[in-house]
């Protein structure tokens, strides 16, 4: 073990920080999804009812022309598209009825639902297989999708079911399905949550690491009542928190008892996002409503877990403005981890994004993603280089990158004292590394955990542009 500034002058090389780049228009767009493997970084989106596909192979510098996937589709967040190394997934709906729940027993909002479809590239998006059925009968609405190394394919979709259920009468449930996907195997569906309410159980979203399969969605709270759920005072039944639950078998079984993580709140706390940061920690973020002087709406909030989610930190409140903070979403895979949503402070959406630099510990400053309000519902991915948005924005799709932050150099000089820091390992890695948009990673474009891990997982320091961070 050496002293730290020694570090210091060995990375001095590397150019860590990079500011946002101009927004581009990816075009007509009504719903979209975003993904990314390695260099690469994929886009789909629905215009009208077609599914379009587009693919960067320069980290979203220059995009393929449009290439048409599918006709008659829908799309639902939050995951439609999902990748590892070569293959590409995406799942899509084909509307079959058009639904009558507790939104419509309160606000006359019908929901279009349908059975699931998916189609599949091995080759990076270059070409496609032919479309493969995942439900028969079904009336399932939003998902949540995620890609194991090993190939295995994991699904979380809220299904409706018909029947009488209170408090909204004849107006039906929702269940919370799983379909599970191995290499040369059938796809296996299970009913994970059976709801026996109007709300149900509802947006589920799903993240895997190895056999670990973690799943979080909106639970109901029968106790608390209506509450409103934004802005506008829309009040919704079983007051809704957000629950959480994992596989440790690649999900082919699942507890039969769950973890609520919003016990805190008497009101509103849910629509939540689930990522995975390596090596252990699990970040959830979700909604909460407020209704205090000065701050009527929902603000974001993220919980964290830093041991695979057997325990949870305190939440941590990330906006705190009146109107609407919304529809976050965050990005699983990468060390340092981008939050993404939607916020009307500024008079109408715009988009909007915070990075944890220590796995969703802590929290970086904000930053303004869209320019121009009508901005709304944003997703993220990382890449080996550059941090990705894609977001609606009228009838349009926008997209917009920065590189990937690695506020390494300017921190080191802040922190007093020695880290615990192998430098024969440090050393041995070096050699093999190189710098792109800014960032260093190794040959593979994934290698960077190996140096980052001995600086920031076993000392959790906070990094320069963490320096306001908003702590637990």
């Amino acid at each position: 073990m050496r002293n730290l500034n020694f570090v210091l002058l060995i990375l001095s090389g590397f150019s860590f920080c990079g500011e946002w780049e101009p927004i581009q228009n990816m075009g007509c767009g009504s719903k979209q999804g975003i993904s990314s493997s390695g260099n690469r970084v994929y886009l789909v989106k629905q215009c009208g009812s077609d599914l379009i596909f587009q693919r960067s192979v320069d980290e979203g510098n220059t995009w393929s022309a449009e290439v048409t996937l599918a006709n008659n589709i829908s799309l639902y967040l939050q995951d439609p598209i999902n990748s590892q190394a070569d293959t590409v997934l995406v799942v899509y709906f084909r509307i079959t009825a058009v639904i009558q729940d507790f939104l419509f027993a309160r606000y006359n909002v019908s929901r279009e639902v349908g059975d699931l479809y998916m189609l599949r590239s091995d080759d990076g998006g270059a070409n496609w297989q032919g479309e493969v059925p995942l439900t028969s009968g079904a009336r399932a609405y939003r998902l949540g999708m995620d890609i194991d190394a090993d190939g295995t394919v994991h699904i979380a979709f809220m299904n409706h079911r018909p029947g009488l259920f209170l408090p909204d009468g004849n107006f039906g449930t929702w269940d919370v399905h799983y379909l599970r996907g191995s290499p040369g195997m059938p796809w296996q569906e299970f009913v994970l949550l059976s709801g026996d309410d109007s709300f149900g159980y509802e947006r589920p979203a799903i993240a895997s690491n190895g056999q670990q399969v973690h799943l979080a969605w909106m639970t109901p709270r029968l106790g608390l009542g209506d509450c409103a759920a934004n802005d506008a005072g829309a009040l919704i039944p079983a007051c809704p928190g957000t629950a959480y639950m994992r596989s440790d078998d690649g999900g082919l079984t699942w507890p039969l008892s769950y973890q609520e993580l919003t016990t805190g709140f008497s009101q509103y706390a849910s629509r939540p996002s689930l990522a995975f940061v390596p090596p252990a920690s699990v970040v959830i973020p979700f909604d909460v409503f407020y209704d205090e002087p000065g701050n009527t709406g929902l603000d974001v909030h993220a919980t964290y877990s830093g041991d695979d989610g057997n325990t949870w930190s305190p939440n941590v409140r990330l906006t705190n403005g009146n109107t609407d903070s919304t529809h976050g979403y965050a990005a699983s895979g990468s060390l340092t981890l981008p939050l993404a949503w939607h916020d009307s402070v500024s008079g109408g959406p715009q988009v909007l994004l915070q990075e944890s630099i220590n796995g969703g510990l802590q929290w970086c400053e904000l930053e303004e993603v869209s320019v121009t309000t009508g901005s709304n519902t944003p997703l993220v991915t990382k890449s080996a280089g550059f941090t990705h948005v894609a977001w609606l924005d009228g009838a349009n799709v926008r997209y917009r990158r920065r590189p990937n932050r690695w506020p390494l150099t300017e921190c080191i000089g802040n922190l007093d004292g020695d880290l615990d820091v192998d430098m024969d390992d440090l050393m041995t890695q070096l050699p093999t590394w190189s710098t792109s948009a800014g960032a260093p990673f190794d040959q593979d474009g994934n290698g960077y955990l190996n140096l980052i891990d001995h600086v920031i997982l076993m000392n959790q320091f906070v990094p320069c542009d963490c320096q306001a961070a908003i702590l637990p």
